[in-house]
């Protein structure tokens, strides 16, 4: 699947999430534009409801089952602590490639996933690792050209945008969340 996916604090209570649609199959033969790169979920966090926004980046056959996964997980955490917080994500993707290997699903380690909650953005590594970012993050085929034109002043969506025009692994439709801290 190819594809951009951006995050940016737009204001210092408003972080904005932007995604391109398009992403072809691994033999790259057949083109979607139609891909649904994010994924809003609500999750209960010391009895609170919390907003997270998934951004994915990579197979395309591992989103779908990676947002089946989280359909059925639910709870992500105990606590709103970042340390807590880290490890239940941490534990989250474990969870998730025990859950594939119980279901027989091969695994990719190609995946790149973007996350933003009230508790910052993070991205979630192919490798396993887990990284915080202060202000914004761009993923995927257009990440240089949506990173870039960020550090220039502009917003996600105008990011995803400006990447689809200059990288060729993205197009399609733009589509964005937006969460307030």
């Amino acid at each position: 699947m190819m594809s951009v996916v951006a995050a940016k604090y737009i204001d210092k209570n408003i972080m904005q999430v932007a995604a391109d649609t398009y992403c072809t199959t691994s033999d790259s033969n057949i083109k979607r534009l139609d891909s649904q790169k994010l994924f809003k979920r609500y999750y209960s966090i010391n009895g609170a409801n919390r907003k997270f926004i998934w951004g994915f980046a990579g197979n395309f056959t591992e989103k779908w089952v990676f947002k089946d996964f989280l359909d059925q997980k639910g709870m992500i955490a105990d606590s709103e602590c970042k340390l807590h917080f880290r490890a239940g994500l941490f534990k989250l993707m474990s969870d998730f490639r025990s859950w594939k290997k119980k279901h027989n699903i091969s695994y990719s380690n190609k995946n790149s996933i973007l996350i933003v909650c009230e508790l910052g953005l993070f991205y979630y590594h192919p490798d396993g690792e887990l990284t915080e970012y202060k202000d914004q993050l761009a993923i995927g085929a257009g990440a240089i050209a949506a990173h870039a034109a960020m550090l220039y002043g502009a917003h996600p969506t105008e990011a995803v945008n400006i990447a689809m025009q200059m990288t060729h692994g993205c197009g399609g439709e733009i589509k964005s969340e937006t969460l307030k801290l």
